[in-house]
């Protein structure tokens, strides 16, 4: 083996070694989300052009970053991202089924609460710090800006519709402190006028 003017340490070759595995997952995890996301966009046609769209763009996206062999470190981040709001959400889910929301509305306002926290944080919090960086980075070619792009307002997309759930859901408690609010308004200025 020649040398090339490069010498390579204990640390250097484990660093190799960890990459070569981490590679390795990548590829499994993709190839893993591909094969997931073919049978649930079956399973969402009924729920809108949006969730269609958010799973066929997961399948081209996932299936071209195991065409091209590049950008798997930044589509691990995305699903990362975007997944690690998956299981509060599935949560909601089997609480309805089951009907422990209806029974105890008080774990179902928590669960809600948490999904809105964590998706916001996030996919909208850290999602847009990281999306910065990386566009400002001059590594990254057209088409991964281009895909980050979309998968980011894609999040805005979800984001949005999640809070107007939200606000048709939980609105009528805010107009109860709305009420409360004007009521207590009206009490200051009644007792400023009688001050007077």
């Amino acid at each position: 083996m020649k040398n090339y003017g490069i010498t390579m340490t204990a640390v250097d070759l484990d660093m190799v070694i960890c990459l070569m595995m981490n590679v390795s997952l990548a590829f499994d995890v993709i190839c893993s989300c591909v094969t997931w996301s073919l049978p649930s966009l079956v399973l969402f046609v009924c729920k809108g052009a949006v969730m269609i769209f958010h799973h066929l763009l997961s399948i081209s996206g996932n299936g071209f970053v195991l065409y091209r062999g590049t950008n798997g470190t930044e589509l691990m981040a995305t699903l990362f991202g975007s997944e690690i709001t998956n299981p509060v959400l599935q949560l909601r889910w089997f609480l309805r089924y089951t009907g422990v929301s209806v029974h105890t509305p008080t774990v179902a306002v928590a669960v809600d609460f948490c999904f809105l926290m964590l998706f916001t944080v996030m996919r909208i919090g850290i999602g847009s710090f990281l999306l910065y960086c990386y566009l400002r980075h001059p590594r990254p070619d057209w088409v991964a800006r281009f895909a980050s792009l979309i998968i980011y307002g894609l999040g805005w997309v979800f984001w949005y519709s999640i809070m107007c759930y939200a606000i048709r859901k939980y609105g009528h408690n805010l107009n109860f402190f709305r009420r409360l609010n004007h009521k207590v308004g009206n009490l200051d200025n009644s007792l400023n006028i009688t001050a007077r």
